[in-house]
């Protein structure tokens, strides 16, 4: 929405000065971003010259973004930005600003030009997410998502995005840390809200295979948040701590780590009466095939 048309429509006329209240009274915002005119102004400046010279805050971020597209992403991102200036919440943040040059270098891929998109939020978080798949989705694509974009986030992560968004299933994903079957990629659609990409993925593998929801939060906040080297035999954890569901979460943290350390860690080198001895991996064959809760608590305990 342009808030510096006066609509004739009555419905848009009131959402325009709603919104245009709202904006006014943000304590936030600079005073350099109170008009779609003034910003438009500093995106000229953030792509005029990628060369040192003064530039404003907003400019420079833009200039630092720009710079790593090629130019037709450049001139999709100039165009994408010059269309959010209305949302000076998105607009006013660098993290948005990243994230936009990102959503610029798959512009090729998008189904929708920005200048169409209209934002349902005040929030400029809820903005992004809602832009993200105005752009690039026609399918509804789960809130932890929104971690694609961001900076630390990969192209990879990206492409499941669009995959999602056009209607693909996840499990056909190309590039995936473990394989998924059906229910898997269903669980994994229905993670929550605040974990992340990865996450998802194992909150789904846990709970297709018949894990509860206590025990996939517990299961994120170990290392296996994160794909891992042998996911094949991480899979065998998994399904040890679904085989025991009376385990105390508290355990889970120390039996992963106990596992980790004695198959995939070398112990550190020592040097006894003058020989080098150490350094070698304790249980590289280590299985949890016909492991009691018992006799791993007791190992887990030993080690610790």
């Amino acid at each position: 929405m342009d808030l510096n048309q006066i609509y004739s429509n009555p419905g848009l006329e009131a959402r325009r000065r709603a919104l245009l209240g709202r904006l006014r009274s943000e304590p936030t915002l600079h005073n350099a971003l109170e008009d779609s005119s003034s910003i438009a102004r500093e995106i000229d400046l953030g792509f005029a010259s990628f060369r040192k010279q003064k530039k404003t805050q907003l400019s420079r971020w833009i200039s630092e973004c720009a710079q790593t597209l090629d130019a037709t992403q450049r001139e999709a991102f100039r165009t994408l930005l010059m269309a959010m200036s209305p949302f000076t919440r998105m607009i006013s943040q660098r993290k948005y600003i990243g994230g936009m040059s990102r959503l610029a270098s798959f512009s090729s891929r998008w189904l929708r030009g920005p200048a169409g998109f209209s934002a349902r939020s005040y929030s400029a978080s809820r903005q992004f997410s809602e832009l993200s798949r105005y752009l690039l989705a026609r399918w509804p694509v789960p809130t932890f998502f929104d971690e694609a974009w961001t900076e630390h986030s990969t192209d990879t992560q990206r492409e499941w995005f669009i995959h999602v968004g056009i209607g693909g299933n996840l499990r056909t994903a190309t590039g995936l840390p473990f394989p998924l079957t059906k229910m898997m990629a269903h669980h994994a659609l229905l993670a929550p809200d605040d974990v992340s990409i990865v996450g998802a993925l194992r909150w789904g593998q846990v709970r297709a295979l018949g894990g509860s929801d206590r025990l996939a939060h517990t299961l994120l906040n170990t290392r296996l948040r994160e794909p891992q080297v042998a996911e094949p035999f991480w899979l065998s954890v998994l399904q040890f701590f679904i085989a025991n569901p009376m385990l105390d979460p508290h355990q889970v943290g120390p039996i992963v780590d106990w596992i980790h350390n004695g198959r995939f860690v070398g112990e550190p080198q020592r040097i006894v009466d003058g020989i080098v001895r150490g350094g070698t991996i304790r249980q590289p064959n280590l299985s949890m095939k016909g492991r009691s809760v018992q006799s791993v608590l007791h190992q887990v305990e030993r080690w610790h």
